[in-house]
């Protein structure tokens, strides 16, 4: 028969308790079969030997499971923050604002610029700087216009995909032609202006 040891620490002053619920179930707490430490504060709480919640919840040394723990259920990465788009074909833009947050692989980026002026040429008009790059070589996403200020784009799609990492545009009236800087600044008439967009994609990992 496995024994259970409750062992004090000579340094503390603290009372360790253990409480009963106000319930008339009956409650079994199991600890896995490992060696080691299952549960240890270290400023926080710290699991390693792994937590399941209601069967949805699942928390072991591999990171979070949600719904389950197959390979599609492993949450692998959340994070957020901002990035800085750039005119990689040239020109200036200045940056009033431009955040992501990133779920497991996929990225949503948002971004608000301003006097935007890319250099007068044939070159794809592109808005770079993507935080992550698009992980799939034959798969593409595309975004929306929040706001244009006055140039007409009417038609315009915001388009990412195989490995890029910037943002380049098509229109959805049947070509499959790119944008260029120059057609740009003429949608624009010449005038530096404003973009707002968002666009969801993947990353590789």
């Amino acid at each position: 028969m496995s024994k259970v040891s409750i062992q004090g620490n000579a340094s503390g002053t603290g009372t360790f308790t253990v409480a009963a619920p106000n319930t008339n179930s009956n409650y079994t707490l199991t600890l896995p079969e490992e060696t080691g430490t299952v549960l240890t504060d270290v400023g926080g709480q710290t699991l390693t030997g792994g937590l399941t919640l209601g069967g949805d919840l699942t928390l072991d040394t591999n990171g979070i499971y949600l719904g389950g723990t197959g390979a599609a259920n492993y949450l692998d990465d959340y994070e957020e923050g901002d990035w800085t788009p750039t005119l990689p074909n040239g020109g200036t833009l200045s940056v009033n604002s431009a955040k992501y947050v990133k779920i497991g692989q996929q990225v949503t980026v948002s971004f608000y610029i301003a006097s935007v002026a890319p250099t007068n040429n044939g070159s794809s008009f592109q808005i770079g700087g993507l935080p992550f790059a698009n992980g799939y070589t034959a798969f593409y996403t595309g975004g929306s216009f929040g706001y244009v200020g006055n140039a007409n784009l009417s038609g315009w799609l915001p388009v990412t995909g195989n490995n890029l990492t910037y943002i380049y545009f098509h229109v959805v009236t049947g070509s499959v032609s790119v944008k260029t800087n120059a057609e740009y600044l003429t949608a624009a008439a010449g005038v530096v202006d404003e973009i707002i967009i968002t666009i969801t994609y993947f990353a590789a990992t």
